[in-house]
């Protein structure tokens, strides 16, 4: 699977995912906190053992990721193009530029020789070369249910996968925390840089708060995860 870099398309979506997953986490943190200071007997001694968190499903994570991931990208009828250093966009957010023409069309299937005619043209594609095949590609209608359909398969057989791997221990997080990672990784890739010889390092790289989340999953810290979303 190819996945695409951080662009300018990526910087807003990453940053209103940030926004309102660190949110969703938020809330699961007050409800278990308010839930451990009732049942607690001294108020003196809060919160009360270890708070623990119910992990969501495969399933559960997959449904949730593409419902988040559908509200924040949309579900456009034609390929478009983001802007910027970006590529053709299909569907809900499938970049035909970092995909091969084989790729494309063993996913996209389902549109057609014609389609597929214009689509070629777009593999590969960046920038202005992917912005300059944009009107002739408005002519391609792509239904909302293949759409769906797409992204639900990409998840499931792509993007879960490789983001367990990426932060060993995902699985026993809440579903809403699986779905941080999945949402970050889908629009920024899944590089995690490398800390700097800190002996001469000015400043870190842009990934390093997903190395540090790393370590988080893995000791299955939803608090250290929460108060490193906004970094």
């Amino acid at each position: 699977m190819t996945v695409e870099p951080f662009t300018p398309r990526t910087t807003k979506a990453a940053s209103f995912l940030w926004q309102c997953l660190g949110i969703a986490i938020g809330v699961v943190l007050i409800l278990a906190i308010s839930l451990c200071k009732t049942r607690a007997a001294d108020d003196k001694c809060w919160p009360v053992g270890d708070l623990t968190f119910p992990a969501g499903s495969r399933d559960e994570v997959i449904r949730k990721a593409a419902e988040f991931l559908i509200k924040a990208e949309a579900i456009p009828a034609h390929p478009y193009w983001p802007g910027g250093t970006s590529v053709v966009t299909l569907g809900v957010g499938w970049d035909a530029g970092y995909h091969s023409r084989t790729e494309l069309r063993e996913t996209w299937a389902v549109l057609g020789v014609d389609a597929f005619t214009l689509l070629d043209s777009a593999a590969g594609k960046k920038g202005r070369e992917a912005e300059a095949l944009v009107p002739q590609l408005r002519a391609i209608d792509v239904p909302r249910s293949l759409s769906i359909q797409v992204l639900n398969r990409t998840l499931n057989d792509d993007y879960y996968p490789l983001v367990v791997k990426l932060f060993p221990g995902l699985e026993r997080l809440p579903a809403d925390a699986q779905v941080v990672f999945i949402s970050v990784v889908f629009n920024r890739g899944p590089s995690l840089g490398h800390d700097p010889d800190w002996s001469v390092a000015k400043e870190v790289d842009r990934r390093f708060e997903m190395r540090r989340m790393q370590a988080d999953v893995r000791s299955a810290d939803v608090f250290a995860i929460y108060a490193h979303l906004g970094r």
